[in-house]
């Protein structure tokens, strides 16, 4: 509720909503400069930990009458992308214990602007792309493009090849595989899996660049093995593109399964996750062939991308 009234005129209504302590800083300096709010304010994270998650929309003009009063809803959207990793049968080779989900670039600053104002109901399901957003942009080349990290050994008691199979072991009744403590009492994961998962500030795709790739590596970072990660066929749609003065008038943009541009509010993942249990049932974690369906790495030439946005869409990714 307003203290004061409105004069009467043509007003807009902008709300972001955001964590206290955010990593974005001060963000109320960033949308207000002395008396003046910037329409496409632009926030800057202050280290290369991930993004996070943020919340904002605004109204179209409307007319304010003084004496009458008004009454409007104002939709809120995340303003970031997301990415997750859920995979099983590892493939074991010697001194590799990480799996990272690596980019074709990644950005540093998030800018608020070109709202959605959806009023999504089916959390990315079945959700085809009619327009898309990149809101984000750099000023910091040296971000490790590396999105998100999985160590093998927060999931397995040892890293071995017990049954020659070139798979890590994950023991008899799954006696080599635990869930880290951080999921306890917070969500459950299929016996013999490993999952990661992050916020991401949306970006452009890099031409004749593969976008993501997943990637099997030593502790130092050496990889050992890696997989493209593909967005299957996607219909044409619109992109507006944050170019460092404004959004554009938008292009059509038709994706390429290996190039493709990581869009806000759109959630980009490997592996499906249906189970919502926190993990405090008589069974903490579901059994393989129930409904979650983590995927395989074991011989895996190609990766499949899934995309979800309220989540706006879901993707499902692909292993090349």
């Amino acid at each position: 509720m307003l203290d004061n009234k409105l004069e009467d005129g043509n007003y807009r209504i902008f709300a972001v909503g955001y964590h206290d302590g955010s990593s974005y800083g001060d963000i109320t300096a960033a949308l207000v400069s002395g008396s003046t709010f910037q329409e496409n304010a632009i926030l800057t994270l202050n280290a290369d930990n991930g993004a996070e998650e943020l919340f904002a929309g605004s109204t179209e003009s409307f007319a304010v009458q003084k004496a009458l009063g008004f009454k409007k809803e104002i939709i809120l959207n995340r303003q970031v992308a997301g990415v997750y990793v859920y995979a099983k049968d590892i493939p074991y080779i010697e001194n590799a214990s990480m799996l990272k989900l690596v980019a074709s670039d990644e950005n540093n600053q998030l800018v608020l602007g070109q709202f959605a104002n959806l009023d999504m109901t089916d959390n990315g399901t079945g959700s085809g792309i009619s327009t898309a957003v990149v809101n984000g942009t750099s000023t910091a080349p040296e971000f490790d493009k590396t999105l998100t990290t999985i160590d093998l050994t927060d999931w397995f008691t040892t890293l071995e090849d017990a049954n020659g199979d070139n798979l890590i072991d994950t023991g008899l009744n799954y006696s080599n595989w635990q869930k880290p403590s951080q999921y306890n009492g917070a969500a459950t994961f299929e016996k013999g899996s490993v999952f990661s998962g992050a916020f991401v500030i949306p970006f452009a795709k890099v031409d004749m660049a593969q976008t993501l790739k997943l990637q099997l590596t030593t502790a130092s970072g050496d990889v050992k093995r890696e997989w493209n990660v593909n967005l299957p066929t996607t219909d044409p749609y619109t992109l507006y593109t944050w170019n460092g003065a404004d959004f554009g008038s938008g292009v059509s943009v038709t994706e390429d399964g290996n190039s493709y541009n990581i869009v806000r509010n759109h959630l980009y993942g490997l592996g499906t996750r249906e189970q919502n249990d926190p993990g405090d049932g008589s069974d903490t974690e579901p059994t393989p062939g129930d409904n979650d369906d983590p995927i395989s790495l074991n011989n895996k030439h190609e990766l499949k991308l899934i995309v979800n946005d309220n989540w706006e869409v879901i993707h499902d990714m692909e292993l090349d």
